[in-house]
């Protein structure tokens, strides 16, 4: 079996799910991809979104993230949520993250994403 993160180069960029067998992958896959659906997110962008960051941070990482979680259950359009996770992972992926930094950076998403709307 091939090591999915070959394709990435970097220290903090190994995720531990590419390196399991592959029926504990389709497991992984499964049970995130459900958790994504009951988020809400309901778009092949979202689901997959929410499965990659699981990946990384683990299955209900959004449930330690007082913001993330409010993000992710907002009456808000799909792309705002995703876009959101997506700035909370890679800034908690860096080498200066914080909880505050995640905050500023969901914050910082939602104010760039108004245009796309409340709903």
């Amino acid at each position: 079996m091939t090591d999915c993160a070959d394709h990435w180069r970097g220290p903090t960029l190994s995720s531990p799910v590419c390196r399991q067998p592959a029926a504990e992958q389709r497991e992984f896959i499964e049970i995130s991809h459900d958790r994504a659906r009951q988020l809400g997110l309901r778009t092949e962008q979202g689901v997959a979104a929410y499965v990659l960051a699981a990946s990384w941070m683990g299955i209900g990482f959004e449930d330690s993230v007082r913001l993330l979680k409010a993000l992710l259950g907002a009456p808000v359009p799909e792309l705002r949520k995703v876009h959101g996770m997506s700035q909370w992972v890679h800034d908690q992926l860096g080498p200066n993250a914080t909880p505050e930094s995640g905050d500023n950076a969901l914050r910082r998403s939602f104010h760039l994403t108004r245009p796309w709307g409340l709903q």
